[in-house]
């Protein structure tokens, strides 16, 4: 092979090695997300503010529904529409 062959062969190894690493790390933070910690943790806060603030405080029950919505709005299909 001759030597421009050779360095466009290493070229492109390296732009799909840089490549697949990127996606390997990007990917790494993406899923990492987890659907129980974000928004109920936020629902939570929210709660905490409405019962400082307003009478009557949300009963357990209420508290209960809040979080599972919290935790169920971010299966698909709706958290695939999310970005659409």
């Amino acid at each position: 092979m001759d030597k421009g062959r050779t360095r466009r062969i290493c070229l492109i190894i390296g732009i799909i090695a840089i490549i697949l690493c990127s996606v390997k790390i990007v990917s790494d933070r993406v899923f990492c997300y987890d659907s129980n910690v974000a928004h109920p943790r936020i629902a939570e806060l929210a709660i905490d503010l409405y019962n400082q603030n307003f009478d009557p405080d949300l009963t357990k029950e209420d508290i209960q529904c809040i979080l599972a919505g919290a935790r169920e709005e971010i299966l698909a299909p709706q958290s695939q529409r999310q970005f659409a």
